[in-house]
């Protein structure tokens, strides 16, 4: 065999090689591109529909001859009696204006709302009255979140501090109601409103006993 046939062999030989090396890489690189690591698509702030459970507690008792109306979330007596949480939250959503409103069949003024306890209004105000008498014969008295911004940091459920009681006295007479509604603000969000009223209306007595006043969901 001459030098030039050899030449040409080992070209031969080599075009193949190349050939295959090329069609090799041209499916190879699909499949790396697929198999490498895709950014998932996270859900934005703004886009997220959040949703509140909250739960009340209202007491109507009677100490030395004085009628008493209170009002109760999660304290130290009562561990367990309230919450409010915020549903579905995502980092970087911002939490305001969270407030409790009160619709008692009684005119309370606001001087004579006081905290029960030690943590009655540590995280709460007093009641305010912001309304009333309805057709009903309701006013309205709303109880202020003391933590007027609240950002998210952890994605699920944003949980806020309902530690409060507040107690008032009133006149003689034992008809006695209370429904309640929990509002809060969340921005982004595709539900920037929240609220949640209360599942039923409280008839009170004078024996002590207490009602639930249960927001759905909770």
């Amino acid at each position: 065999m001459t030098d030039v046939s050899r030449a040409r062999k080992t070209d031969r030989h080599e075009g193949v090689s190349r050939r295959s090396l090329i069609k090799t890489a041209a499916w190879t690189v699909p499949v790396i591109a697929l198999a490498a690591p895709v950014p998932a698509f996270a859900a934005s702030p703004g886009s997220t529909k959040n949703g509140l459970k909250a739960k009340f507690k209202a007491w109507y008792t009677r100490e030395q001859r004085v009628n008493y109306i209170d009002l109760i979330g999660r304290d130290s007596q009562h561990p367990a009696t309230g919450y409010e949480q915020i549903t579905d939250v995502a980092v970087g959503q911002v939490v305001t204006g969270v407030s409790i409103y009160a619709m008692i069949n009684k005119d309370i003024a606001d001087a004579a709302w006081a905290p029960r306890n030690a943590v009655g209004d540590l995280y709460w105000n007093k009641p305010v009255k912001v309304g009333g008498p309805d057709a009903g014969g309701f006013y309205t008295y709303r109880i202020d979140y003391k933590t007027a911004s609240t950002a998210v940091t952890t994605a699920g459920t944003l949980d806020l501090d309902a530690r409060f009681h507040f107690r008032a006295p009133f006149g003689n007479g034992n008809a006695v109601q209370v429904k309640a509604m929990w509002t809060a603000s969340i921005t982004p969000s595709a539900t920037p409103a929240l609220s949640v009223a209360s599942t039923n209306l409280a008839n009170l007595d004078s024996d002590g006993e207490y009602v639930y006043l249960t927001a759905p969901g909770s």
